[in-house]
């Protein structure tokens, strides 16, 4: 009898074993364990403050993921998405300039859950020390004024802002500016405006930040209105030299201003020039000065101006006719010879061009002679503007009779 209970007892501890087993078999079948990797999970940076609190910044991406390998139970792994994950890297430690290597730690993961896998585990950081450095805000436009109106000004309610970053980054900083977008206005206007830090190829530098990002613009609108230009001369140009044509390039500009400012602007003189000395024509660039007010519509203030200068000329005459005075009475003279006189003249250019041989004088005095023939002095008398440079005949032979 007892021996069968024995029996009997092992048979029911082996069916409940048994029974354990098919349980298990049956749950794992039902919800087996699994493997499951969640990518792009999104890395969260701790204590950041301490670094930024030390005078450092980092210099790469902050938006950093990782990917995460669970193992566990298929119904719980369901249960989880990639933003449920917290995934987090302590900044504690960097404390230098430099690199810095952290590890990724995961948690808010059930304890029935096991992470097998972080990857990448450690992440590399460049810190830098922080750097900074104050500049005027630049504006430029963009878009179209109304028509006939232009931009006359922009000014702003900050006078100078601060840029930080990296010291290579600030170190690449040439200008902060603010973009104006224009849009048909002609009268005044403001406008709130985003500040960007630019290097000197005009590029945006992106790991840099302004303070205060944005600002308000107020911008000043004027009228259009074409303008001749001209210039002064100042100094003597040397004999013989005469001032002659004179061409600006462009001849008018557009400028721009309050309508009460506009009506004292007829002309837009460029500033003297110097003709002391000058004895060919010339070129030169100039610049206008513009009244208070007043600007030009296009960027470039420089003009081409060429100035001629008509230099000395020489040119010789062939003057065939000479005038006999004081022929005397009842008398009558002609000249034997020379039958033609040379006469070189020299002069401006324009001045030589314009004379002819009957416009040159030539006589001699006879007064007090007596019929025969007579050597007489040969006189002269020149167009105006002009210089004799060489007679071929000083003298004339004269035949009275």
């Amino acid at each position: 009898m007892e021996k069968t209970n024995k029996i009997n007892i092992l048979q029911i501890l082996l069916s409940i074993a048994l029974a354990v087993i098919l349980w298990a078999f049956a749950i794992s079948d039902a919800d087996p364990m699994i493997y499951q990797t969640y990518r792009s999970v999104n890395v969260q940076l701790r204590n950041e403050n301490k670094v930024t609190d030390r005078g450092l910044m980092i210099v790469d991406d902050k938006n950093i993921t990782v990917s995460v390998r669970l193992h566990g139970r298929t119904k719980e792994l369901n249960k989880i998405s990639k933003d449920q994950i917290v995934a987090y890297l302590d900044l504690k430690g960097a404390t230098s300039s430099g690199k810095f290597v952290g590890e990724v730690f995961v948690e808010g993961i059930s304890s029935n859950i096991e992470v097998i896998e972080i990857s990448p585990k450690y992440i590399t950081f460049n810190i830098a020390q922080v750097s900074s450095n104050d500049f005027k805000p630049a504006f430029e436009t963009e878009g179209d004024p109304g028509e006939d109106h232009s931009v006359i000004g922009i000014t702003s309610n900050k006078e100078y802002v601060s840029i930080s970053g990296s010291q290579d980054s600030v170190a690449q900083v040439s200008s902060v500016k603010g973009i104006v977008h224009l849009s048909g206005q002609k009268a005044d206007f403001s406008q709130t405006v985003v500040l960007n830090a630019y290097n000197n190829k005009g590029d945006i530098i992106y790991d840099v930040s302004v303070n205060p990002s944005s600002i308000n613009a107020q911008v000043s609108m004027g009228m259009n209105k074409s303008v001749p230009l001209t210039v002064t001369f100042k100094g003597k140009l040397p004999d013989g030299c005469e001032l002659g044509e004179l061409s600006i390039l462009p001849a008018s500009v557009v400028v721009a201003g309050k309508a009460e400012d506009l009506k004292e602007v007829d002309v837009l003189n460029l500033g003297e020039i110097n003709l002391t000395g000058k004895e060919s024509s010339f070129s030169l660039n100039m610049s206008a000065t513009l009244p208070k007010g007043i600007i030009l519509t296009e960027e470039e203030n420089f003009f081409k101006v060429n100035v001629e200068i008509l230099g000395n000329a020489e040119k010789t005459f062939d003057v065939s006719s000479i005038t006999l005075n004081n022929v005397p009475t009842e008398l009558s003279a002609q000249v034997i010879s020379p039958d033609e006189v040379a006469v070189t003249l020299v002069g401006s250019e324009k001045v030589i061009k314009q004379i002819k041989a009957s416009d040159i004088t030539l006589y001699a005095n006879l007064k007090g002679l007596e019929a025969g023939v007579h050597t007489v002095n040969l006189q002269y008398k020149l167009p105006q503007s002009v210089k004799l440079k060489k007679i071929s005949a000083a003298k004339v032979e004269v035949e009275i009779k």
